[in-house]
């Protein structure tokens, strides 16, 4: 036979009533009135069956999700978002109206182009009802940089860039309202002119074997804003 102790089993792993404290500690009871956990209530990890609290689920909480979402380089892993991450938080999407009608009720929109501002809530909604987007909004008070964009928008994250330029392509091909003016720069010209009309700057071009080509320039995994030298808010509209 093997080595082994050969103490009965209730010596090894304590008598039935009689909790230390380390395990009073694993399972939550730290009042000593409390009725202490029984052996047989301990799962495989000495975890108290009964008197520990199941950890809330991961992808309830909406801090938790932003955290997921601010945290995220791509540039880095290249590895895309997890899709529980991926929903643009309902907080944010108000956080973004809310700027749009502020700028509104301030008269910023007033030295703009003709239906700036309906171009500007059009790209908004996009963006938020768009499943291979996310978008990303800072904390105004907590930005570690002057912010200048009308959108309080960090990063939009487009997980399939090819998905998310043949979209944009079919809603400007079906937009009636002669919203947006598509012309020879190409189908999808329009929506990359208004990033970057918004400060946001595209990194990391998708991947070569289903590029649209070249000259189209909404192909991209990142559109981060950039709040440099060469940004001027709402010169255009």
């Amino acid at each position: 036979m093997s080595g082994g102790s050969s103490e009965p089993r209730s010596k090894l792993k304590g008598e039935p009533g009689k909790v230390s404290r380390k395990r009073k500690q694993i399972c939550g009871v730290l009042e000593a009135k409390e009725t202490p956990c029984k052996l047989t209530n301990l799962d495989g990890d000495g975890r108290c069956q009964v008197h520990e609290r199941a950890p809330p689920a991961l992808f309830s909480n909406e801090d938790y999700i932003h955290l997921q979402q601010q945290q995220y380089e791509p540039g880095q892993t290249m590895k895309p978002l997890d899709i529980a991450f991926r929903k643009t938080l309902a907080c944010d999407v108000v956080a973004i109206n809310e700027a749009i009608q502020m700028a509104s009720e301030a008269d910023m929109y007033r030295l703009q182009k003709p239906r700036f501002q309906e171009k500007l809530q059009w790209f908004a909604d996009m963006l938020c009802n768009c499943e291979d987007v996310t978008v990303i909004v800072y904390d105004v008070l907590k930005s570690s940089y002057k912010v200048a964009s009308i959108l309080p928008v960090a990063r939009v994250l487009v997980h399939d860039p090819l998905a998310f330029n043949t979209k944009v392509r079919a809603l400007l091909a079906s937009e009636n309202s002669k919203l947006w003016r598509v012309g020879g720069n190409g189908p999808t010209w329009p929506v990359y002119d208004f990033f970057r009309v918004l400060g946001m700057k595209p990194r990391f071009r998708g991947c070569a074997s289903t590029d649209p080509g070249k000259h189209d320039m909404l192909y991209y995994h990142v559109w981060a804003f950039t709040d440099d030298v060469a940004f001027q808010p709402l010169v255009r509209g």
